[in-house]
């Protein structure tokens, strides 16, 4: 499990370093991270 942490860190720090600002998803029903996601488009 350490190492899946220190791995989503890593990526985190990667998109940011990108340029990129990555929003996360909560852990809920997929009928609300679908409304999530779909709030959150541009």
């Amino acid at each position: 499990m350490e190492e899946a942490i220190a791995e989503y860190e890593r990526l985190l720090i990667a998109y940011r370093d990108l340029g990129y600002d990555p929003i996360i998803i909560p852990k809920t029903t997929v009928s609300e991270r679908a409304r999530f996601v779909l709030s959150h488009l541009k």
